[in-house]
């Protein structure tokens, strides 16, 4: 049972590093657009 949350949890971490990642990426094109 415990593996199943654990394989949860990297899912979770890794989609909100994704979306973290995403965010700057954007945010860094928009700076450096101007």
């Amino acid at each position: 049972m415990w593996q199943v949350q654990l394989r949860t949890y990297i899912f979770e971490n890794l989609r909100m590093s994704n979306y973290v990642l995403t965010y700057r990426f954007f945010n860094f094109l928009a700076a450096t657009d101007k």
